[in-house]
């Protein structure tokens, strides 16, 4: 590599170094006073979503507006970019529905099902038939319309920026220049922007992580007959951290591509497996059952926060959830444009919601339903699992029971292992991309850059874990998700400037369709 392009691949210090230092700091507070940190993350954790919940709630229903503005309104008819579209309609639809294929939907499909039932919300009782009810509906609506819709305006956004202005994005700061202007972008306000970004993306990455870790090492004890301890964790995210930097460093086009392909098709024949050959009645019936609810009672669950008896519920669950969300709202809908390249705006915002949705809807419906099933019939004590060794083993418990017994274990092992290592790459790979000064849409970032994060990543992650609880995984992303609130929301307001100039009139149309 030559001189200029050594230049063009150098990191961004003012991007680069504060997460550095806040990850470090965090990570020897936790090895300093374990106890101490636990305690401040959920004193944190409470203040974040009892102060701004009703701010991430309200953003999530303007999005949700946003959404049916853009499908009803007049840009409907509008093009992301001329030509015929990149990908067939079917293909198209198949690359948003995979977006849910991992074994992490299936730990969350299992246990805030479980969570639910046991707490549930609006004063039921618990481990009722209408706390059944409530607990999968709720799992729909948290994975359901209003989730996928946030996604989907951000992905207009990029869409906007990639096919018709012709812009190469890989920094958020690059997305807000029609409303801060190209000296502030390019000065300290556009690194605050990424630098931003940058604290978000960590958080949303570090839940995914946390919250699988427990899974992956429990899954492995179960099926190789060992004992899951700290150090099988730790051993687990070392070997994840190898994995994945080998692949970062690989490229996009070689294990990337390969891997993900490998896991959609494994997460099909689990999901198929358990629909044919398990309760398939109890299944549907309690997924129809669930869906009618939801339905029922759609604005009381969007609007819930409970400030008269103070349940938490809706702190615990959908704000956490909103916030963890807009950690991910930025690399998602990336991804979502950059394969919808000749599609009109209606075309795009319905395919992305009702097909993420469904992917979605079909593992939880599967897999919550399946839970319900091990609880009537006594098959594992979950909730004594739960008290006693955590979530992690409470899932894989569950799992036990699924048909073909270890075979299934082992399959849902290598899934585990091989998602976590497919959806953490993405996150990697876009933190590589804003810490670098300059980056064409071509180039890929220096592969020590990449290398870097996935260890910086396994760091942050093992010392979550070390803390053996579910609270600071959710407090992590909360706390991040504050500032993406204004980030996310200078993208939407330059997008909106930029299609009310450019699409708001005929000579707009004509220089699209040339």
């Amino acid at each position: 590599m030559n001189r200029p392009e050594r230049n063009r691949l150098k990191t961004d210090p003012m991007v680069f170094i504060p997460p550095i230092i806040l990850i470090s700091a965090f990570c020897l507070y936790v090895v300093w006073d374990s106890q101490r940190a636990s305690s401040m993350l959920g004193s944190a954790f409470g203040f974040v979503t009892n102060t701004f919940g009703w701010v991430f709630l309200w953003y999530t229903v303007i999005l949700f507006g946003l959404f049916l503005y853009f499908v009803f309104g007049p840009y409907a008819h509008r093009k992301l970019g001329s030509g015929k579209p990149e990908f067939n309609t079917l293909t198209w639809w198949g690359m948003m529905f995979t977006t849910n294929c991992g074994a992490g939907v299936l730990f969350w499909a299992t246990m805030e099902g479980f969570w639910n039932f046991q707490s549930p919300p609006f004063g039921v009782k618990p481990f009722t038939h209408e706390a059944a009810t409530w607990a999968l509906s709720y799992q729909l609506f948290h994975w359901g319309p209003l989730a996928w819709a946030m996604y989907t305006v951000f992905g207009l956004a990029f869409g906007y920026l990639f096919f018709v202005k012709k812009k190469t994005v890989v920094r958020p700061s690059t997305a807000c220049k029609a409303l801060l202007g190209h000296r502030l972008v390019n000065g300290w306000l556009g690194k605050v922007v990424d630098m931003c970004y940058f604290f978000g993306l960590i958080g949303g990455t570090a839940t995914a992580m946390g919250a699988n870790t427990p899974v992956v090492s429990e899954l492995f004890a179960k099926t190789f007959g060992i004992e899951r301890t700290l150090t099988l964790d730790a051993f687990i995210l070392i070997t994840w951290t190898v994995f994945i930097a080998i692949i970062v460093y690989s490229g996009l086009n070689k294990g990337i591509r390969l891997l993900s392909n490998f896991r959609v098709c494994l997460s099909i024949a689990v999901i198929l497996l358990v629909l044919v050959f398990g309760p398939t009645r109890f299944i549907m019936a309690t997924f129809t059952e669930s869906v009618g609810n939801l339905l029922q009672n759609f604005f009381r669950m969007t609007f819930y926060l409970d400030p008269h008896a103070e349940s938490g519920f809706p702190q615990k669950w959908t704000i956490f959830y909103w916030a963890w969300y807009l950690t991910l709202l930025l690399p998602t809908g990336i991804y979502f444009a950059r394969i919808s390249r000749g599609r009109t705006v209606r075309e795009f915002a319905v395919a992305t919601v009702a097909s993420s949705t469904l992917g979605a809807w079909l593992f939880f419906g599967i897999f919550s339903s399946h839970m319900l099933d091990v609880y009537y019939n006594n098959l594992v004590p979950i909730a004594e699992i739960l008290d006693k060794s955590g979530p992690a083993a409470a899932s894989v418990a569950i799992w036990g029971t699924l048909p073909f017994g270890r075979v299934m274990l082992f399959v849902l092992t290598v899934l585990a292992y091989i998602s976590m290592a497919t959806v953490v790459n993405a996150s990697v790979y876009s933190m590589a991309m804003v810490s670098t000064k300059e980056l064409s849409g071509y180039e890929e970032p220096a592969g020590w850059n990449r290398v870097f994060w996935s260890i910086a990543m396994g760091v942050l992650t093992l010392a979550l874990v070390s803390l053996d609880q579910f609270k600071p995984v959710q407090t992590v992303t909360v706390i991040t998700a504050v500032p993406m609130i204004v980030i996310t929301l200078m993208v939407l307001v330059s997008f909106m400037k930029n299609i009310k100039k450019e699409w708001s009139t005929d000579d707009g149309l004509k220089r699209q369709n040339v």
